[in-house]
């Protein structure tokens, strides 16, 4: 007889939060013998009644509670619809000891996708067929892993710990598998699709475990000792007509409970709605993957926002790699960038790194960026990756996702791949308040335009120096800005995307002596590429992050360097929200507040002057409007673009001094409050 598990909950049977016990005959009663004659008869008529072959025919078979049901689950072929999928499956009563706790269940999808040694997944044995087909290297290490994620959902989940008193009352999804192992060689189960934690519970009562499934009572003669031992078990020999098994401990009572999933949906076949405007035709290890989705990832069952998103940004992945719509890398081809995004790639080096045929290898800052400009940007051609992004959401789960969802997914997926590139990514506690900060900082507009040139990162700095020259110069729309993004979103991987050294946070935190909170990411990344030190400072960043060195704050108009900065000090985080011009430092100035903001009223007055002496050059050149006047270049030799862009200059630069002034009135007022002096309630 089989040992009960040691994990069953015993205070679940009664006492103060008892679960209900549902009578074991209830749930076992449909256990009966198997013939050999009769179980090769059954899979014979799943054959020729769904086309599947022979040895998946079996596999239904086997699991089948009783063989007489089949017949009618044939003449009862029951057809769901999930978003454009379209399931046909059979109701069974189906013996518990076949069905295997999912290998891919969702909620572990997010340590999967983070992981350098990923779980195997599903593949389908055909186009068209539904079975699934699972290859195994080592049965040892995927058992263990699949028992740690068993263990996991046991212990979390209380639904999974009320099986062994209630039974599994509501049926789950199942879809026909094989695994293929170098031990076992090939072998067929019935994966949980929909129902692990009822799967879990069902087993726990059982005493049973994943391998029993796999490689135990695939043996014709084991399931059949397993079958006539329930059956003689839940027989009452004192009283025929007791259901409750006055006769059975409490082990034995759950081992009953949990030996049946009544009325179990085994899927035989599927359809894609939207197979006549699309030329892929979907295989049945995808079909899968969108039932989960629909059913697990929106409401009303929804698991870990992390899930979430990893489930969203592979399925927006494989239809941009499917269409070929993934962002390019010179000198690479689609398929090699492809690669970037999975996992292992030769082509991706976590240093710096020659392939053997001499092009550099992508780095992880750069592999970072793909993650981005895959699901961020959206100018020009990548209009055309947000509505394949759009779409293959929207057929995972049944919504589409707003603009500020898809900012979500390109975080999550840069700092995984980022990560994973660089081999940070272990276990690493601070994942979500960095993906949160990452979110933020990658919404400003000029990010549409991301994309990766892969310039030295001087010329790259001067190309950006340049387009912001440009972009102050000119009175037209704002024109993208593509270095200054790729300098940027480069920066942000060093910034954020690298466990301990990190440098923007979200604004939940104050500053020190408590002078607010911090800006928001968005607002530090648009001031530093709003300015030459700025920009400047992103390039220094990338520098030292490909170097392996700690950030160095570079001074003034210094130019980076790769290399460590003689006399130089390292960048924390206030220092670069002093680059950006959002420190709350109050710097070296006068002692008392009256005198400080005088001073600053001093320093304003003077830039004043200087603009108004450029405003009376601009009135030099200026002329009137009467037709018939010659143009500025003819009588001044000053075009109106001249003119236009002195005017600008005048604007930028009044509105920096302005804002600069009401900063300085704001702190002088609380340095003003916190030492009790009212001086600044006198007129000026």
């Amino acid at each position: 007889m089989n040992t009960p598990s040691e994990s069953l909950p015993a205070e679940s049977l009664d006492g103060e939060g008892a679960f209900s016990q549902t009578p074991h005959g209830y749930m076992s009663s449909a256990i009966a013998d198997q013939r050999p004659r009769s179980r090769e008869a059954a899979a014979l008529q799943l054959t020729e009644a769904f086309g599947i072959e022979a040895f998946d025919a079996a596999t239904i078979a086997s699991a089948a509670a009783d063989l007489g049901q089949i017949r009618e689950a044939i003449r009862r072929v029951r057809t769901r619809r999930y978003g454009a999928i379209a399931v046909k499956f059979i109701e069974l009563d189906v013996v518990t000891w076949h069905i295997l706790p999912s290998p891919e269940n969702v909620r572990f999808e997010e340590t999967r996708v983070r992981a350098n040694n990923p779980a195997p997944r599903y593949q389908s044995i055909a186009t068209e067929m539904p079975v699934l087909l699972l290859d195994v290297e080592s049965e040892t290490e995927f058992v263990t892993r699949l028992d740690s994620e068993v263990e996991a959902v046991w212990i979390t989940n209380d639904h999974a710990k009320s099986i062994p008193s209630r039974g599994i009352e509501n049926p789950g999804l199942l879809s026909v598998a094989r695994i293929e192992s170098p031990e076992h060689g090939t072998v067929g189960f019935l994966d949980a699709t929909d129902g692990f934690g009822r799967t879990v519970g069902a087993h726990k009562a059982l005493g049973i475990s994943s391998r029993d499934v796999l490689w135990k009572y695939s043996d014709p003669a084991k399931d059949q000792s397993l079958r006539q031992e329930l059956v003689k078990l839940r027989v009452n020999p004192h009283d025929p007509n007791d259901q409750i098994g006055l006769h059975l401990s409490d082990e034995d009572r759950a081992r009953l409970r949990g030996s049946v999933m009544l009325r179990a949906q085994i899927i035989v076949g599927f359809s894609d709605f939207q197979e006549q405007t699309e030329a892929a035709n979907l295989t049945f290890d995808q079909v899968r993957r969108k039932l989960v989705g629909h059913i697990h990832i929106e409401p009303a069952k929804p698991f870990s926002l992390g899930t979430q998103y990893a489930l969203k940004a592979t399925a927006a992945i494989d239809a941009l790699a499917a269409s070929d719509d993934l962002p390019p890398i010179p000198e690479f081809s689609a398929t090699e960038v492809a690669t970037a995004f999975g996992l292992n790639s030769t082509f991706v080096a976590s240093s710096e790194t020659t392939l053997q045929d001499g092009r550099a290898a992508i780095r992880p800052d750069e592999v970072f960026l793909l993650g981005l400009a895959a699901l961020r940007s959206s100018t020009g051609r990548n209009d055309r990756r947000v509505r394949i992004t759009n779409a293959a959401v929207r057929d995972l789960t049944g919504q589409t996702p707003s603009r500020s969802d898809r900012t979500m997914l390109a975080a999550d997926l840069a700092l995984r791949l980022g990560e994973l590139a660089s081999g940070t990514q272990a276990d690493d506690p601070s994942f979500d308040s960095r993906r949160s900060a990452l979110d933020r900082a990658i919404r400003p507009r000029f990010l549409d335009s991301v994309q990766l040139s892969r310039e030295p990162i001087q010329d790259l700095l001067a190309l950006a120096h340049l387009e912001l020259s440009e972009s102050r110069d000119s009175l037209s729309e704002q024109k993208p800005r593509p270095f200054a993004a790729e300098l940027s979103a480069l920066a942000l991987f060093h910034l954020l995307g690298t466990p301990g050294r990190r440098l923007l946070e979200r604004a939940t935190k104050k500053e020190a002596g408590g002078a607010g909170y911090i800006s928001e990411p968005n607002v530090i990344v648009e001031a530093l590429i709003s300015s030459e030190a700025g920009l400047t400072q992103l390039a220094q960043v990338i520098l030292d992050g490909r170097g392996a060195r700690l950030p160095q704050n570079v001074k003034g108009a210094s130019d980076p360097v790769d290399a460590v900065i003689q006399s130089g000090e390292l960048l924390d985080a206030a220092g670069l929200r002093a680059v950006a011009g959002d420190s709350s430092d109050p710097g070296p100035l006068p002692e008392s507040p009256q005198s400080r903001l005088n001073s600053q009223i001093s320093v304003f007055r003077q830039e004043v002057n200087n603009l108004v002496e450029r405003v009376d050059v601009i009135g030099q050149i200026s002329v009137t409007n009467d037709e018939g006047s010659p143009a500025l270049i003819v009588s001044q030799g000053a075009p109106l673009a001249a003119e236009a862009g002195e005017l600008q200059k005048v604007v930028y630069r009044v509105q920096g001094w302005a804002q600069s002034l009401e900063d300085q009135i704001t702190r002088a007022r609380k340095l003003a409050l916190a030492s009790d002096n009212e001086a600044l309630d006198d007129p000026l």
